[in-house]
């Protein structure tokens, strides 16, 4: 069920993206870098070990399968969770289904180059109002013109190829975002029963135009959905709360009928 669940709420929410939002951002200045800083490049001679990132979920993106070998086993006795990508279009499909506490993001990829990618992955979390999910770039060059483009993109440190155990360890620790225990399988589901409830509800409340309720109904699921792991329910939240406080019925009409066909069972 969890996996059908995020399968629709992929499709579904993306099919509600406002398109004219998005080109806004891009276009409006939105994506200011934050204050420059220089990007960490771990150094071969890290020290090893004290590192705990049990429980890490990372997100690898590259086209190598020598590189992602060597990554797995890199960090086979960690406890990090691991999963890959070989295209700059399958992470964000991966990272916009799953939870990630950071990213290895090669910058040179089949599709798109890496930081390009994660550049798209800053505007998708802009748009869904997410916070940023940390990215370490992979590169063999290690110029400081690519380390300043990199910070840019939105990368938080750059990792030079070839790179030691010690090293990648050391640029892991330094940007995952603190790993809390993830919810359980059974509360996810009692979370999601929930949400199948008040679709009704909802339904009803934008009927008899209540758009503080709906407001309300919106800002509580764009604060829980990522944290139960549905970051698509957070985005969703975020344009019910939004369309509410601009008391757009037609828009919640949509937003509420995209929120049923998530949680309809195949016929």
């Amino acid at each position: 069920m969890l996996k059908r669940g995020a399968e629709r709420l992929a499709a579904v929410v993306e099919t509600l993206v406002d398109r004219d939002a998005v080109e806004a951002a891009q276009g409006g200045g939105l994506l200011r870098a934050a204050p420059p800083r220089p990007p960490i490049i771990a150094p071969a001679d890290a020290l090893e070990g004290g590192h705990r990132l049990q429980g890490a979920r990372v997100l690898v993106v590259d086209d190598s399968e020598d590189t992602r070998a060597l990554v797995e086993e890199f960090l086979a006795s960690t406890g990090v969770i691991l999963t890959f990508a070989q295209t700059g279009a399958a992470a964000l499909e991966a990272l916009s289904l799953a939870i990630v506490h950071l990213v290895l993001m090669d910058l040179s990829l089949p599709d798109a180059s890496g930081l390009d990618t994660t550049r798209a992955l800053r505007l998708a979390e802009q748009q869904r109002g997410a916070g940023a999910v940390p990215v370490v770039a992979l590169t063999a060059d290690t110029r400081a013109t690519v380390a300043q483009q990199a910070l840019s993109a939105g990368c938080a440190a750059l990792l030079g190829k070839p790179f030691t155990r010690a090293a990648l360890l050391a640029a892991i620790a330094a940007h995952c975002r603190p790993v809390g225990r993830s919810p359980s399988p059974a509360l996810r589901l009692r979370f999601l029963a929930n949400r199948v409830r008040e679709v009704a509800t909802a339904r009803d409340a934008l009927a008899r135009g209540d758009l503080p309720w709906l407001e309300t109904l919106g800002h509580k699921l764009r604060g829980n959905g990522a944290s139960y792991g549905f970051p698509q329910l957070s985005a969703l939240g975020k344009r019910i709360e939004d369309a509410a406080r601009a008391r757009d019925p037609r828009r919640l009409g949509e937003l509420l009928a995209g929120l049923g066909l998530v949680f309809r069972e195949p016929r």
